[in-house]
């Protein structure tokens, strides 16, 4: 069982790290000229950032595909006028007219990680801007960002500097220019390239040499200067590399210790060891049973590519919760009251996702969860949390279940158990409304970028909805059943993954996974 709700990291212990991780360093830098590079963007293009003010940044945006950095995937990323495009889920930011030396050791890890070839301090006018639109398929996609970009030359403006940054699916990047430079260059100097943090850095100089530096750099393009016409730089992404696995996450018990990672690339099989024991697993998830409470275990866990050919490893380092002793009822430590649960929107996407709920003073409480299904890796779960709510999430196992929680008084002293509170979750997902029927089907599904959702049976108006596994809205239709049956789901603006469709008529509401390649 794979649990990855904020909540439970309270369970994930002391730490997770890669040993040898792998580095901007390990990349293959190319340059030079090829015209065919350039690519045209079309009406569907998004923009994402106009020059109506040279301070703008655009909101976080979908990639399209996982995109490999460094030794970390990412999935979104934002812009800046100052051309500055950062990767992951936290927005670039933008301080005015100060984004010059954006790899100067002072100011290297803003908007880290980051790929920025424009890198001067300037103005823009209301012509500038920053599009995006991803081409090709799985697994061959790429997100093309076209920068339109402009400095000042004391009081005046010249035309728009334009170059493109490419990110293909597979981990390369390339930064490509257009047929045409601007009639007028930059009256300033500039810093370009890209880092993963402060000590990973890549520069390119006015000669087309990149260098890496560890804790950024002080060498600048000199004013004046911009690429030649057809120019492109190209990062190659250390391809035919066993991907190591990423995202180390681990649940405690008292002799158990679930844990789960993510793999790098197209992995199936990865070697994991702890102590005495060494085993090969097909699933990114493990449940290390028989330990001992209250000590702590290193694993390691690499992936296997091919016979003798296995990724660098990923270490990680938990402890098993102490065994509380079971005591009776006192007045020091009571069992905890009004056990009782809630759920947000039943039978709808949420239908796996309960919020427990107790009272008392105790400093911190035991959970235990059982599935009387019997399910292996479910059987039994035990959290430990310090509030008197809890946040369960099934994770899309149909069972019936039972909750119950003692106090935690101390490291020796807890509490009697409470009331057993029994709860189910639905058989399998895409569950309707009871007492509906419906033709609601999609296909293609798997997806590569585009479905059709079939609404056979609904009538009147319909609202539909495509979330992601965490409940977020990615795409929304109203459509009109009286006038059509079908709606065409555009989805190449998503990441690969699992989603859910949900249709909710005026009498029905109906949910269907939706697999995204």
């Amino acid at each position: 069982m794979k649990i990855r709700n904020m909540t439970m990291l309270a369970l994930l212990l002391a730490f997770a790290a890669s040993a040898n991780a792998q580095t901007l360093a390990d990349y293959q830098f190319s340059t030079g000229h090829d015209n065919s590079r350039w690519v045209a963007l079309d009406s569907t293009r998004n923009l994402l950032v106009d020059g109506s003010a040279y301070y703008r940044r655009s909101y976080l945006e979908n990639i399209g595909f996982d995109f490999p950095f460094a030794d970390t995937v990412y999935s979104q990323f934002s812009v800046t006028l100052a051309g500055d495009l950062r990767l992951g889920g936290t927005r670039a930011l933008t301080s005015g007219n100060t984004q010059g030396s954006p790899f100067h050791p002072t100011r290297v890890a803003l908007n880290k990680p980051k790929i920025n070839f424009f890198g001067c301090t300037g103005y823009v006018s209301d012509s500038a801007y920053v599009h995006r639109q991803v081409f090709g398929e799985y697994p061959d996609r790429v997100l093309v960002v076209d920068f339109a970009l402009q400095t000042y030359n004391t009081s005046s403006r010249p035309s728009l500097f334009r170059y493109q940054v490419h990110l293909h699916e597979n981990g390369d990047i390339e930064v490509v220019y257009p047929s045409q430079v601007p009639p007028r260059m930059p009256a300033v100097q500039r810093m370009q390239g890209l880092c993963y943090d402060e000590n990973d850095v890549w520069i390119v100089d006015n000669n087309h040499v990149a260098t890496h530096y560890v804790g950024g750099c002080s060498s600048y393009v000199p004013s004046g200067y911009w690429p030649d016409t057809n120019r492109y730089y190209r990062f190659e992404y250390p391809n035919g590399v066993c991907q190591m696995p990423t995202d180390f996450l681990a649940v405690a018990g008292v002799d158990t210790i679930a844990l789960s990672w993510y793999a790098g690339g197209d992995e199936t099989q990865w070697q994991l060891s702890y102590g005495d024991t060494t085993l090969t697993t097909s699933t990114p998830s493990y449940v290390a049973r028989n330990l001992v409470a209250n000590t702590e275990y290193l694993f390691f866990v690499a992936a296997i590519c091919s016979e003798g050919d296995t990724s660098e490893t990923l270490t990680g380092r938990f402890r098993t919760l102490p065994r509380p002793q079971d005591s009776p009822d006192t007045v020091e430590c009571l069992v905890p009251s009004g056990v009782g649960y809630y759920q947000d929107t039943p039978w709808d996407y949420y239908a796996y996702e309960f919020h427990f709920y107790w009272s008392g003073d105790a400093p911190a409480y035991e959970v235990a969860i059982y599935c009387l299904n019997e399910i292996e890796e479910l059987a039994e779960s035990r959290f430990v949390v310090e509030d008197t709510v809890f946040f369960f999430d099934a994770q899309g196992r149909g069972a019936n279940w039972t909750m119950t929680v003692r106090s935690l008084c101390s490291d020796s002293v807890s509490s009697g158990w409470s009331d057993t509170v029994e709860f189910d979750t639905p058989l399998c997902v895409g569950v309707e409304t009871p007492g509906t029927e419906s033709g609601i089907a999609l296909y293609p599904n798997p997806s590569k970028g585009r479905s059709t959702l079939l609404l056979s049976g609904m009538e009147g108006m319909v609202d539909v909805r495509v979330v992601d596994l965490n409940g977020r809205l990615k795409e929304q239709y109203s459509v009109d059943c009286s006038s059509q049956s079908t709606q065409a789901l555009l989805l190449d603006g998503l990441a690969t993954g699992t989603y859910f469709v949900r249709v909710a008529g005026s009498d029905a509401i109906v949910v269907r996974k939706l697999v995204v390649r």
